[in-house]
């Protein structure tokens, strides 16, 4: 009996605070970016994320970002730009471009968000990880399930339609990793201690954690879109 209230309690949880949309064929549940890709959206404790990697190459006013495949380019920019996983653009429908810091930070064209949405800030994200249970377990709950862009897969549930894949990153040699590895992700909020660097957070395949460090602004993150 108790294990039934547990599990009737854990439903009412989820339907209450946590409900994904997740169908891009209808328009009322997607956004759509400055190059027209669509994106589905998932809610949890009152945010409404992005449920894909963004894939702009246009900042809000209509802008090229500049695109960089160049190794010694890249690790030199202290500007936005934006790649593509092993300079493959067959990557970016399902991963996303990779930005560095200075493309998602700004302030110049109108930011890479569609009108209504901004990139998730630290604390944005510490309040998705406390409502999922804490970043012990919330990576797992935000990952993807099975290995279709994961190597292996380990505690994944998908919990609210987030649907983190193993995007991977670019470093600032320039050099690209962990493809279907670990996700990469920028927030918005600069390191208070180094102000070369900026916070991010990952998910793994091997476990369930959503890890959070700071890293270079050069290095290249995808990038999720929390509604205004």
């Amino acid at each position: 009996m108790k294990n039934l209230l547990q599990f009737i309690l854990s439903v009412l949880f989820i339907i209450a605070f946590s409900q994904c949309n997740n169908n891009p064929q209808l328009p009322e549940n997607t956004i759509t970016d400055q190059d027209g890709n669509n994106y589905p959206i998932c809610s949890a404790c009152n945010q409404i994320w992005t449920a894909k990697n963004l894939n702009t190459s246009k900042y809000r006013n209509g802008v090229n970002i500049p695109r960089v495949s160049d190794p010694v380019q890249w690790s030199n920019l202290t500007t936005g730009a934006y790649c593509s996983y092993n300079n493959d653009s067959s990557n970016d429908a399902i991963y996303g471009k990779l930005y560095n810091w200075y493309a998602i930070h700004d302030t110049i064209n109108g930011g890479i968000c569609p009108n209504g949405w901004h990139v998730a800030s630290y604390s944005e994200w510490e309040t998705l990880a406390s409502c999922l249970g804490g970043r012990n377990v919330a990576g797992g709950k935000l990952k993807e399930t099975g290995n279709a862009h994961w190597n292996t897969n380990v505690d994944a549930s998908n919990t609210i339609g987030f649907s983190s894949i193993g995007n991977g990153n670019r470093d600032t040699t320039g050099t690209y990793f962990s493809l279907k590895e670990i996700a990469y992700y920028w927030t918005s909020t600069e390191s208070d201690f180094d102000s070369r660097k900026a916070f991010y957070y990952t998910t793994n395949r091997s476990n369930s954690v959503l890890d959070l460090d700071v890293w270079d602004k050069k290095d290249g993150f995808a990038v999720r879109l929390v509604k205004d």
